[in-house]
């Protein structure tokens, strides 16, 4: 049997939005940093 390969959707990782893209952030990361789809990003909010 054929093995059929399927590209990766946004309802596969976000299943529930609030209104106006209220879950939604605009952030900056490293430069050379490679993010997949549906990676969870961690905000640093103190260094020690």
């Amino acid at each position: 049997m054929t093995a059929l390969t399927e590209a990766n959707y946004l309802g596969d990782v976000l299943k529930f939005e609030l209104d106006n893209n209220q879950s939604r952030e605009q952030v900056t990361v490293l430069a050379g940093e490679s993010l997949v789809m549906g990676e969870v990003v961690g905000k640093i909010t103190k260094s020690t």
